[in-house]
């Protein structure tokens, strides 16, 4: 009988779904596992404007119908093997579906890919400890998120978000100059959510001198919505797209991932470096969380002030063969490091060790 696992996800195309589910259930599902996943619907981090009587009224309905379908989604939770639940299965409340899901299947695995714990400040207990507490396994994606979850569940395993370097692959093939024969433009981009935007504001200085300075430069955000109109003049806005996201990094040439230094940003995992680096591109990031540790080894800079911002800039965009020498670097060590290939071995292990 192959073993079954049941997926509790946020959402179809919310990016921990896509990036630290679905990648890997192609290699799952050939080594003979019965893998079902089942997103929440609205997706869980989908809400509608709240303001005003009826807005109130819109995020409760919303509320009503992802509990309900969450609800449904583990209705037969005990004829699975183990239970996989990525982040919460309702965010913002006490952790009773999860007091519901452990009632019916004691093997679950946790994932963990952003710091969900520091909403609920000083509350005790966290949910997020009492869910970790009540699973089998801990899946953490960065070394930060590991040590906070070790005091609630020891069998803890520290996995990056993996990038699928088959998808993910560079164009070394960029024209210096376009078919009228002017220059191409040196294309600097940030890939996100809107919600991340603002992390760019404390760099736009920097961004407009380094463009002052190199002339070719040009600014390029992916995102779901367009920055504000002011941010950067001429930045070129492309909208996001799952079938788009990859070409819009592929045909760039630096890759940028600015972060405040606190908490929250100490639980990210560093998944857009690994996009940038997949494609065989430089990076420039603030050395925050794991940020160091995925530019090691020659791929990138990390950087602080708004003079390093610019100057590691300038000296990307002035000097080709660096960026080339750099972006071959990224290149090998997502492969090594962070690819679907290396990591799924040690996914699939975390996975057994919730069995019982």
């Amino acid at each position: 009988m192959p073993t079954r696992i049941l997926f509790l996800t946020g959402g179809k195309t919310t990016p921990a779904s896509r990036f630290r589910v679905h990648q890997y259930l192609p290699r799952l599902r050939a080594d003979g596992w019965d893998a079902v996943v089942r997103p929440c619907e609205p997706p869980m981090y989908d809400w509608p404007d709240g303001s005003g009587f009826f807005g109130k009224l819109r995020r409760f309905r919303a509320l009503a119908k992802k509990v309900a379908h969450q609800k449904r989604s583990m209705r037969d939770a005990a004829s699975f093997n183990l239970v996989y639940v990525e982040r919460e299965l309702m965010p913002y409340m006490s952790p009773r579906l999860e007091r519901r899901l452990a009632s019916r299947n004691k093997n679950i695995i946790y994932d963990l890919d952003d710091a969900v714990f520091l909403k609920y400040g000083n509350r005790e207990p966290n949910p997020i400890a009492e869910v970790m507490r009540g699973s089998r396994a801990v899946i953490a994606g960065n070394q930060w998120l590991l040590e906070w979850t070790l005091p609630h569940n020891p069998n803890a395993h520290l996995i990056p978000t993996p990038i699928d370097t088959h998808a993910w692959t560079p164009d070394w093939a960029k024209p210096d100059s376009m078919p009228d024969g002017r220059d191409r433009p040196l294309v600097v981009v940030w890939t996100g959510t809107s919600g991340n935007l603002p992390m760019l504001k404390p760099i736009a200085s920097a961004l407009t001198r380094a463009r002052e300075r190199a002339p070719r430069m040009a600014l390029r955000i992916v995102c779901d919505r367009p920055p504000p109109d002011d941010f950067f003049p001429g930045c070129q806005y492309v909208r996001w797209h799952e079938d788009a996201e990859i070409k819009s990094v592929q045909s760039a040439d630096i890759g940028l991932m600015p972060l405040p230094d606190d908490s929250w940003s100490k639980g990210k995992c560093g998944f857009k470096l690994l996009q940038y680096m997949a494609c065989g591109l430089p990076s420039l990031a603030s050395p925050v969380g794991v940020n160091a540790d995925v530019l090691d080894e020659g791929c990138g800079y990390c950087v602080r002030s708004t003079e390093e911002w610019e100057e590691a800039l300038v000296r990307l965009l002035m000097d080709p063969a660096l960026r080339a020498d750099m972006g071959r670097k990224a290149r090998k060590r997502a492969e090594e490091r962070y690819s679907v290939a290396a990591l799924y071995p040690i996914w699939k292990k975390a996975l057994e060790s919730a069995l019982v």
